[in-house]
Formats: C-alpha cells, sequence, structure tokens
C-alpha cells in the first residue's frame, strides 16, 4: 500500500493542496491539525487569529527558564545569552537551548518553565506565612515557585502516584524550597475528605485539561484529543474545585489556570463554578501585557508571544 502511493507520487507528483475547496480542510492539511480542532478553533478565535495561531504551531518554540533568585537575573541573562521574558518577570527566553545539563540548573539557579506557567504562582500575591494548597501538582514546577515566596508557610502538593510526588520533592530539594513543600497522595476530587474547613489560606487548582495550548511542544496531542473530551475535563476541573473550595478559609483565593485554550475548560468552568458557588467572587486578574487579558482572566494563546497557550482565573472566598 504504501509503496503504491509513492509510485503515484512519482508518478503524478504531490497534489496541490489549493485545489481543496472546503476551506477547513484545506487549513487541517496546510497546518496538520485534525479537521475538529481547526473547526473549533475558528468558532473560538475568528478566521484571521485562528489562522495566526495555527501558522504559531508550525515555529519550533523557545527554551524557557525561570531565574529563582532575581538579583541574579543579569548576570544569568548575560552567561546563557538569553533575553528577557516579555511576559514574565522571572524569566528568560533563547531561540533554542538545552539548560538541565547547565550548572546552574543543577545549583538550582533556573528551572525551565514556560513563561506562560510563571505567571500562575504570583497571581496568589503570597506574603510568606501562608497555609498553600497544590491540587494537582505534578511535576512541582509551580509547587516550587510558590514555595519560595514562602518563609513559615508550606504548600502541601497533592498528586495521584507516588513516582509524581517524588518527582515534585526532587524538584523542590534541587531549588532549596524542600522545606516548605509537604506532597500527599490524594485525588484532588476529595481533598474535603482529608482536610477540614479553614485548611488553606491560598489554593492553586492547575487543573488536569485537553493541553490544546501544548502543540507546539506535544503535537500528539492533536491525535489523542477530540471534542467529547473537553465537557469531561469540565466536569473533573468543576469536581476538583468543588472539593478543595470546602477547605478554604474566608477572604480565602483560588487560582484556576490549565494549559489549554478552548472556553470549555476556561471561561465556561469560571461561570458555572461562581453559579454554584455564590460564596466566592471572581479576582479580576492584571497585567502590563492587555492582550492577554479577558473577561477578568489572563488567555495567553501561542501566537502572541510564542509561549505555550495558558488560562488563569482566581475566585474570593467572600462568606461561609
Amino acid at each position: 500500500m504504501v509503496n503504491a502511493v509513492l509510485r503515484r507520487i512519482l508518478r503524478e507528483g504531490w497534489p496541490d493542496i489549493d485545489s481543496i475547496k472546503r476551506k477547513n480542510k484545506h487549513d487541517s492539511i496546510a497546518y496538520s491539525l485534525p479537521v475538529w480542532l481547526v473547526s473549533k478553533l475558528k468558532e473560538e478565535y475568528g478566521e484571521e487569529r485562528a489562522q495566526a495561531i495555527f501558522e504559531s504551531l508550525l515555529v519550533r518554540n523557545k527554551a524557557s527558564i525561570r531565574v529563582t533568585n532575581l538579583s541574579r537575573k543579569e548576570e544569568i541573562k548575560a552567561l546563557l545569552e538569553a533575553t528577557d521574558s516579555p511576559l514574565a518577570a522571572t524569566g528568560l527566553v533563547k531561540e533554542q537551548g538545552h539548560f538541565a545539563g547547565h550548572d546552574l540548573f543543577a545549583e538550582g539557579a533556573i528551572t525551565i518553565q514556560d513563561e506562560s506557567s510563571q505567571l500562575v504562582a504570583p497571581t496568589l500575591d503570597l506574603q510568606g506565612d501562608e497555609q498553600v494548597l497544590d491540587a494537582c501538582a505534578a511535576p512541582g514546577g509551580k509547587t516550587a515557585h510558590m514555595a519560595s515566596y514562602l518563609t513559615s508557610g508550606k504548600v502541601t502538593a497533592l498528586d495521584l502516584y507516588n513516582h509524581k510526588l517524588d518527582l515534585i520533592q526532587e524538584n523542590a530539594e534541587r531549588l532549596g524550597v524542600a522545606d516548605r513543600v509537604q506532597t500527599q497522595k490524594l485525588d484532588a476530587r476529595k481533598v474535603h475528605e482529608f482536610f477540614g474547613r479553614d485548611s488553606f489560606d491560598k489554593i492553586l487548582v492547575d487543573a488536569p485539561c485537553s493541553g490544546i495550548g501544548l502543540l507546539r511542544r506535544k503535537p500528539d496531542i492533536k491525535y489523542n484529543k477530540e471534542t467529547a473530551d473537553f465537557m469531561s475535563l469540565q466536569e473533573i476541573q468543576l469536581e476538583i474545585l468543588g472539593s478543595v473550595c470546602q477547605t478554604l478559609r474566608k477572604g480565602g483565593i483560588i487560582t484556576y489556570s490549565t494549559c489549554t485554550i478552548v472556553s470549555e475548560e476556561n471561561f465556561q468552568v469560571v461561570e458555572a463554578f461562581l453559579e454554584s458557588h455564590p460564596e466566592f467572587e471572581q479576582v479580576k486578574l492584571e497585567h502590563e501585557c492587555k492582550d492577554i487579558l479577558k473577561d477578568g482572566c489572563i488567555l495567553i494563546t501561542p501566537e502572541l508571544y510564542g509561549s505555550d497557550g495558558f488560562f488563569i482565573s482566581q475566585f474570593r472566598k467572600i462568606s461561609e
């Protein structure tokens, strides 16, 4: 079969993609995306912006790191010949690079973390003494970032699997924050069964999601997802929020984030959570890059800054 196809190509040449009249089918082939995803992103963002997103997915992703001590940022930037991230104050980027083998990585001066992801921990405005829950913590990049803001406080980091908890702990040790991180094997949907009321001052739900924002780095995602997954994931995301919110003190904050750019897992989750939990209000997020702000949330699509697609929202508990 393969040989027959190859012989036909040799005989007739490659088919002309411009001869394909159906626009979504044309774009599916041109950008190596399934038709359902082409259609979905056009529905979400319109033809012009969707095309920009498609084109950005063909560009190699930048190498991105987080500097763990901002006082060394200029020194490290010079050593690595990197540039400042336009999104994250802690971030440096290069067109390409392998940082995991660098001495700076081994000593914990830098860690590999996408620019978009680096925006999550600062939204919690940690003051140092809080009890923080990281409900879906592996591999632990955001756990360590949050812990770096703490002094007497602690991050309780949850995951379902022991090997992932080990990874979180190893990451925390390398970055010098292990004394502020406690791991716990627990399903985030059952947090309220294990922890009591008022257990936490701040909570991060970096929810399991479709990962559509990661297509540049993980192209296999487009082949193992379908539209039905968005709603089934939304159900899980709301279950997690519904559980963890019961352990938050009055006045406390929940940051909800995903690495996807579809509304079912983002804005619809925000709306559904607020509708079913009147004891919470939405907190309007701000950023100097105004093009990533939408309806009080942060929404970063891959074409804007060449980073991962990402979503961040926040809630405050205003009553019991």
